[in-house]
């Protein structure tokens, strides 16, 4: 009994050297107290459940049944929920997977110790061109360069980890496995877990190539029309588009090759070049030889184009050549291939469908064709070619307002300006200046027996007579009609002059040859000296016309000195002054009305207000008068009359319930310059009633040309009123077509020069088709004036001229023969 109780404590722990009252003694105590107090318990249940009678056990047993089935029941819903979490799990799993992977972005998850790519979709995979699994593993930096050192973003992992930022963007530059690169937008955000400790990075990468292509694009497009908006020539704007284009795209050189008309060849006249090795030799080769192109038909079938330079002139259009070193028949290849050269491309410089020359670039990369970017050049090749076409137009517009168009000669504006120049010379150095005068004589017969062709014909050899006559210090210059002039700066001696007008005289002399037949025509000229005879332009012009018209009283084909006694022309002069001065009061003054008509109805769309004045019985001619109303500032005083007098008549034929038109008023420099014109012209037309838009002023370009600036506000000014405004006598004077864009016009009247020989002679045939194709261009009404022939009416009309004006249609009409033009509805009578 004592081995088996031993045996019992030992299995329970407790051992022979276990001393009684230990802790182990006393869990073993209250171990057997509790066995007693179940045993006990157990027999007292025992005797109660066999005091219970039958039904009392039948409820115990059903108690215990139903607690068995509710348990089973809960049993089963549990199973059953752990069954629809598990198929709920399965499906948010298929739905994230398909999510993942048909996302139209690229994602990944990125490990935060060793920024490897743990988990990629497809989508990334086919932005970076390697298989999504293929990335796992990899680094992102292997395809987006991390940000420079210096770059504040740099560190935007730390910041990340540190809690310091919530979402990390950039855009960068993403390099495909084949080398190929995009523009990506890359967000990284922080992913945690429920303790706040980090687990992975989350990257978003969405592919912006185009927008940011696009972008560059319209920025380029941006950057080369600043460039010519900022450029006064192309040799000046090209090198910088050159750069520009090849900056924003890439490109380490380029070059423009310009045509040559004369040679039929293209010349490389600008370069620009990044600065790699290889280059300024290659760029240099290109300079050294011109390139053979053909005259331009477009696309030549059948020949062979060699280098980009010859492909895009035969084609017209961009080309593009992904390695130019395979392309042996390249002349420059060899130097390519050395400069480490491959891809090319070029586009042509087009106005319309005519070339002026080629833009070619170079990179060292070999790149497929950007079909963007070759859309885009043929926008760029537009604007050079347009930018070539206004600076032609303008140098036009400048050698038209400084020389003459039919002898090459300074025309008035600009001898006048040399002359200054000469005397102001002379003033700081006292130096002596001889000014001549001179006036061809018998040269209006010519004009009429030959023809006006003919006249210029010999105004052209006068001009190159005189030159051979002078040295190449000396200013000559056409005045108009036939009157010329010439500075001669520091003669020794006053008789030095002399001996230059024999000379002159004697060139003059031989006949000069018209259509065939010799003509003859002489010179009277006169002399005026600085300082003795005046010292401004002004003064020694007057003086010197004052001793022409000496030479021409003493027999003409000599010259005179002038002398003080010479201005009994001046005296006429101030008498016809006086009888100006009373015209006004004694109402001598009349107006007659020329019409103007629209060539696409033959219909009268206007009128044209022309002065006239009636002296002792006859109408005196306004180039009589005219200069003298200028000269004395009478000009104003008869001007208001002239604007008052045109408004109440288009006030009476409204009253009489005629279809009225515009008519227009000349405005002189005094009148225009007078700060209170339209205050004037506001109450005039408040007076008569009429409506502004029957109003036309017209000005003078060199008028508008001589403080363009301050013309601007008057034009405006002019404008707010409500009246038409119109530039007199257009082409002969130098307009900036900057300017011209900024007055507020509405009419361009080409001056009767150009158009009277406008079928005959292709240089004014070009000058008229130029103003009426400026016109166009400005949204403005084209008027030829001096219209006599059937022919230049059929030239104007087929060339897109809106309005045409003179004497084969009408000439200047007293107000009563115009009024019934009027009722009758006259028109011109066009070709169908």
């Amino acid at each position: 009994m004592h081995r088996l109780l031993r045996r019992q404590l030992e299995r329970l722990g407790l051992g022979a050297e276990t001393p009684p009252g230990s802790g182990p003694w006393n869990a073993l105590l209250e171990r057997v107290s509790a066995s007693y107090t179940q045993a006990d318990e157990t027999r007292k249940l025992s005797e109660r459940s066999m005091e219970l009678s039958s039904g009392e056990m039948l409820e115990l047993h059903e108690r215990e049944r139903r607690a068995n089935a509710l348990l089973e029941e809960r049993v089963r819903q549990r199973t059953a929920d752990l069954e629809q979490a598990e198929r709920a799990a399965r499906l948010s799993e298929v739905r994230f997977r398909t999510t993942f992977d048909s996302a139209p972005l690229g994602i990944a998850h990125m490990s935060v110790e060793e920024g490897t790519i743990l988990l990629a979709n497809a989508k990334l995979g086919r932005m970076f061109g390697c298989p999504g699994e293929q990335l796992l593993g990899r680094k992102m930096d292997e395809f987006i360069p991390p940000e420079p050192a210096d770059d504040a973003q740099a560190h935007y992992q730390e910041k990340l980890l540190k809690g310091e930022l919530d979402v990390h963007a950039s855009e960068r530059r993403c390099v495909r496995r084949d080398g190929t690169q995009l523009w990506v937008n890359r967000t990284v955000s922080l992913v945690r877990d429920a303790s706040g400790a980090p687990i992975y990075f989350i990257c978003v990468i969405e592919d912006i190539d185009e927008r940011v292509q696009a972008a560059k694009r319209r920025a380029l497009e941006h950057a080369v029309t600043h460039v010519l908006a900022e450029s006064v020539t192309l040799e000046e704007a090209m090198p910088i588009v050159l750069r520009t284009i090849c900056l924003a795209q890439g490109w380490i050189c380029g070059a423009y090759w310009k045509w040559s008309e004369s040679q039929s060849l293209l010349w490389c006249t600008a370069t620009w070049h990044a600065g790699a090795p290889g280059l300024a030799e290659f760029v240099a080769e290109s300079k050294e030889a011109p390139n053979e192109a053909p005259a331009w038909h477009g696309a030549a079938p059948g020949t062979r184009a060699a280098g980009v330079v010859r492909r895009v002139w035969f084609a017209g259009a961009p080309v593009w050549i992904p390695d130019i070193v395979r392309h042996r028949e390249f002349r420059r290849a060899a130097a390519a291939e050395r400069a480490g050269i491959h891809a090319a491309f070029g586009f042509p410089v087009l106005a319309g469908a005519r070339p002026y020359g080629v833009l070619e670039f170079y990179s060292r990369e070999m790149q497929a064709p950007d079909e963007a970017l070759l859309q885009m050049v043929r926008a760029i090749g537009s604007q050079l070619g347009q930018f070539i076409q206004r600076k032609q137009a303008e140098d036009k517009v400048l050698q038209l307002a400084q020389f003459d168009t039919i002898t090459g000669l300074p025309n008035r504006n600009l001898f006048s300006d040399r002359l200054a120049v000469t005397l102001a010379q002379a003033r700081r150095n006292a130096w002596p200046v001889a000014l001549l005068f001179l006036d061809l004589d018998r040269f209006k017969t010519v004009n009429d027996t030959y023809g006006h062709a003919a006249g210029d014909a010999l105004l052209r050899q006068v001009a190159a007579r005189l030159r051979e006559c002078l040295r190449g210090s000396d200013v000559l210059g056409r005045l108009g009609g036939d009157e010329f002039a010439i500075v001669l700066p520091g003669p020794s001696k006053p008789e030095d002059a002399g001996l230059v007008a024999q000379k002159v005289i004697g060139a003059l002399s031989a006949p000069f040859d018209v259509d065939g037949q010799p003509a003859y025509v002489s010179a009277s000229i006169g002399i005026a000296l600085y300082p003795s005879d005046g010292e401004s332009p002004d003064t020694l012009l007057r003086n010197a016309d004052a001793a022409m018209y000496r030479a021409k009283d003493q027999g003409r084909d000599g010259y005179q000195y002038y002398l003080p006694e010479m201005n009994e022309r001046l005296k006429e002069r101030v008498k016809l002054e006086g009888l100006l001065r009373q015209a006004l009061d004694r109402q001598e003054f009349r107006l007659h009305y020329q019409p103007k008509v629209d060539l696409r109805t033959g219909a009268i769309c206007g009128l044209e207000a022309l002065l006239r004045w009636e002296h002792d019985g006859r109408l005196v001619t306004p180039m009589e008068f005219i200069p003298i109303l200028e000269y004395t500032g009478l000009i104003v005083p008869v001007g208001e009359w002239v604007m008052r007098s045109v408004c109440e008549q288009i006030s009476r034929w409204q009253k009489s319930r005629l279809a009225v038109r515009p008519v227009a008023v000349n405005l002189s420099a005094r009148q225009f310059q007078s700060k209170d014109i339209c205050g004037k012209i506001g109450a005039i037309l408040k007076d008569s009633g009429i409506a502004p838009q029957l109003l036309e002023v017209e000005l003078t370009e060199s008028l508008l040309m001589s403080d363009a600036e301050e013309a601007v506000n008057s034009l405006r000014d002019l404008k707010a009123l409500g009246v038409r405004i119109a530039v007199d006598d257009f082409g002969t004077g130098y307009s900036s077509l900057a300017y011209l864009k900024r007055f507020p016009l509405d009419a361009l009247k080409i001056d009767r020069a150009f158009v009277r020989d406008a079928v005959s002679d292709p240089d004014d045939a070009a000058i008229t088709l130029t103003i009426i194709s400026l016109a166009r261009s400005l949204k403005l009404i084209s008027i030829a004036e001096g219209v006599e022939t059937r022919e230049q009416v059929e030239f104007l009309r087929a060339n897109g001229c809106a309005e045409i004006q003179g004497f084969y249609f009408s000439r200047p009409l007293p107000v009563e023969e115009c009024t019934q033009a009027l009722i009758e509805d006259r028109r011109l009578a066009l070709a169908p």
